[in-house]
């Protein structure tokens, strides 16, 4: 199967992903209560989030999340689903992460497009790091970022 686009987003998360590295299939329904949001429901549609721990510290995690598929708060919910909420986050927060540390908005990220360009038949790669508050945020959790993540690699 040819890829025809690839979305990914780093997010910054409270606790650690187990297991650092995996596949979330869970399927998502929208619901209107107020302010739209997403549940987690056999009769959803189907939602697909692909993760990677980057680093961690005892607190928090730097998560890769690549999409394989684009649904309302996607990323958001499936990491909730795992029991590791991005920081930041107002929405999918049960009450045991109330006092989740303070953070200058929701910590996720969209950084890497990569699509096969229509015309010249070739992918196309674009990066756009972290801003300075996310990768502050980061530090002040203990979480440390190599560069050599934001390097474009050829393929």
């Amino acid at each position: 199967e040819q890829r025809k686009l690839d979305k990914q987003y780093l997010a910054i998360v409270v606790g650690r992903p187990e297991p650092a590295q995996g596949v979330v299939q869970a399927r998502l329904k929208e619901i209107h209560a107020g302010i739209k949001k997403v549940i987690i429901s056999r009769s959803g549609e189907e939602a697909i989030s692909a993760y990677r721990v980057i680093c961690s510290s005892k607190t928090a995690a730097m998560v890769e999340v690549r999409i394989k598929t684009g649904r309302l708060h996607q990323i958001r919910a499936h990491m909730m689903y795992l029991g590791t909420p991005v920081l930041g986050e107002d929405i999918y927060i049960p009450d045991e992460f109330a006092k989740m540390p303070p953070a200058p908005r929701l910590c996720l990220h969209a950084w890497k497009l990569g699509f096969k360009h229509p015309s010249e038949n070739k992918w196309c790669e674009f990066i756009q790091p972290p801003p300075r508050d996310l990768l502050t945020a980061a530090a002040r959790l203990g979480l440390t970022i190599s560069d050599q993540l934001f390097v474009i690699h050829k393929e």
